[in-house]
């Protein structure tokens, strides 16, 4: 299933790009496309992506894997996990108001705009803490028994991370949680399981969108709209980027805008920059950056509204065409060395490794390569969070194997 993210997440935009030389609309710069160039400049950077992640992962195998604990206990986390499953909820719906947005009382962007305070531990539950410990339930779930309980158990895991990315109001949110998981569980299947996996995965995205989107003007476009956001809105951006870079337009600095790892707060400090100074702020932000070079008032960029570039948008604001093939290269090589870490924990039984790796590669990663923004990658905020939630993993399975009352030889994380 790794390998058919990957696909999805470069190839769906180069669809998007193509489109716009057809002239297709890309709302997210709000004009109509034409021919100039920029698939051909696309289908180099996915040929080199693609290429150095398919040499890097030649000749992997799936072996059997090594249980990380024995079977019986997958029942006993899973158990604990679903207890703290229902107190996120209720924090959820309770203490961030994802009640309103249930009852169709709050809009999904007006209630992602105002989280305030509660903001930090609201996207620390859904990027790192949720996928990551539904990441290590799947380890364990391999090592299972198989019975019924067990695959009840999963069930209801899967269910309550659903409910809970459900109170964004976003109809992926769900569905991102849950990458991590359906990766390990995915791993090494064969194809047909893997495409009715996602066959299920696209007609919950749409039953989602029918839920919460059925009062809008995008509900009467149906699966069209939903097809067009796969693609042309995934491409319209770099479509415009490419057409301003061929008529010689010049970007600001793309590595100053790595200078924000350390977060908002501490690069203010070192920088003395604040937001009341949007411009230069921009300069330093690419996700703000990248809606001003699409046109978009700073105003509303800072409103929470965005757009969707890709590492070819990053590419191009970096060097141009040389830009380009660079990122190529590094999310090639990001995408195979990261996957084979994941085999190889998956081969070991070093769970805790394994549950790691692979949200930091289905959350992060897949996100970097539909969206771009590099940074996202080593901000503080996106490792910190995997550490806590790495830490959090880890108290919850010793407290599982203390109400089992055993320690499992076969922990080797």
């Amino acid at each position: 299933m790794h390998t058919i993210i990957i696909l999805a997440s470069v190839l769906l935009p180069l669809i998007g790009v193509m489109q716009m030389e057809g002239g297709a609309f890309g709302n997210s710069i709000g004009m109509h496309g034409y021919p100039n160039g920029a698939s051909v400049i696309y289908v180099m950077y996915a040929a080199v992506l693609l290429g150095v992640y398919f040499a890097l992962r030649a000749g992997s195998a799936v072996a059997s894997t090594v249980p990380t604990r024995s079977g019986a206990h997958f029942g006993v986390y899973a158990k604990l996990l679903i207890c703290l499953f229902l107190l996120f909820l209720l924090v959820m719906l309770l203490v961030f108001g994802g009640w309103e947005v249930w009852l169709g009382q709050v809009g999904k962007g007006k209630f992602r705009a105002h989280l305030g305070q509660f903001g930090a531990v609201a996207y620390l539950l859904i990027n790192s803490v949720i996928p990551l410990l539904m990441a290590y339930a799947s380890v364990l779930y391999r090592g299972a028994t198989g019975g019924w309980r067990d695959h009840c158990w999963l069930a209801v895991l899967f269910g309550l991370t659903l409910l809970i990315g459900s109170t964004w109001g976003f109809k992926s949110t769900g569905i991102t949680m849950l990458l991590p998981a359906l990766i390990v569980l995915l791993w090494g299947s064969r194809m047909g399981r893997v495409l009715a996996v996602c066959s299920v995965i696209a007609l919950t995205i749409v039953a989602f969108f029918y839920l919460f989107d059925s009062k809008t003007d995008e509900a009467a476009g149906g699966p069209t709209i939903l097809l067009t956001r796969l693609t042309t809105l995934q491409g319209d951006v770099s479509w415009l980027l490419w057409n301003q870079y061929s008529e010689g337009a010049s970007f600001p600095s793309y590595l100053q805008t790595m200078l924000v790892f350390v977060g908002d707060r501490a690069f203010s400090i070192m920088s003395g920059m604040t937001r009341e100074m949007p411009d230069l702020w921009a300069d330093y932000h690419f996700d703000i950056l990248i809606g001003q070079l699409a046109g978009l008032p700073l105003s509303v960029v800072n409103e929470g509204h965005s757009i969707v570039g890709t590492p070819f948008a990053d590419g191009l604001v970096l060097g141009g065409v040389p830009g380009v093939l660079t990122m190529a290269l590094f999310a090639g090589l990001l995408c195979g060395v990261l996957c084979t870490l994941i085999e190889h924990a998956l081969r070991s039984g070093h769970g805790y490794s394994c549950a790691l790796l692979v949200t930091y590669f289905g959350i992060y990663v897949v996100t970097f390569l539909r969206s771009g923004v590099a940074v996202q990658l080593i901000h503080v905020a996106s490792v910190g969070g995997l550490l806590m939630a790495l830490a959090l993993c880890v108290a919850l399975d010793r407290l599982a194997l203390v109400c089992r009352n055993e320690m499992s030889p076969l922990q080797k994380s």
